[in-house]
């Protein structure tokens, strides 16, 4: 069966002159060892890996014109300082645990955990660039959304400036400097509700 599955792949994929071009490519684990043995050269732009080595690998057989990726989709934790990583336009992160050691202006965590207000800490010791986004969820219902944003804000109310932009639904606004501020807010849709949080000019 193995040897079956890998002639059929050499012969759709293997040593082609002209880059195959996809929109998608998901990798699993138990079909990496297959495609990777092959000579490929792909073009893709949206890429869903679920193990760690992936990374060393794709290299080999992703065309250069692959890059950036415009989402990279991670079911496992990586090295997050592998250049395929820090230059993918949107990185998909299994769970808020990593928050503070990603360094994408554009990440959005699955589900929570662990805790995850340490990538706020840190935007405000160290700084962000404006523009960047990152977002966890989606929620079953709202409610847990909103009670996020408001631990959020009774959290960082004592040590720094936290305006509250409007009731609903709720949003804060942390003040990071003169010129850039944490906008914090839930999208108001019921099924699979996002927590938001956005790198932005200071609005006064």
């Amino acid at each position: 069966m193995n040897f079956a599955m890998e002639y059929i792949i050499d012969k759709l994929l293997g040593d082609r002159c002209v880059p195959i071009t996809v929109e998608t490519l998901q990798i699993s684990v138990d079909r990496v060892h297959y495609i990777f043995s092959k000579n490929l050269n792909m073009i893709c732009k949206n890429l869903d890996v679920s193990i760690i080595e992936t990374g060393v690998t794709l290299d080999t057989i992703l065309h250069t014109s692959s890059y950036p990726l415009k989402s990279l989709s991670l079911s496992n934790t990586w090295a997050f300082a592998h250049p395929i990583i820090l230059t993918a336009e949107l990185l998909i992160v299994p769970t808020s645990d990593h928050f503070h050691r990603i360094t994408n202006a554009r990440v959005h965590a699955i589900s929570l955990s662990g805790d995850f207000k340490l990538f706020i800490y840190e935007w405000l010791e160290n700084g962000r660039e404006i523009g960047t986004e990152f977002t966890i969820g989606g929620f079953r219902g709202r409610d847990y959304a909103k009670k996020m944003v408001c631990d959020i804000k009774e959290e960082f109310d004592e040590r720094f400036q936290v305006v509250r932009r409007s009731h609903f639904p709720l949003s804060i606004a942390i003040k990071m400097n003169d010129f850039s501020e944490i906008y914090v807010f839930y999208d108001d849709i019921m099924e699979r509700s996002k927590v938001y949080f956005k790198v932005q000019p200071t609005q006064f």
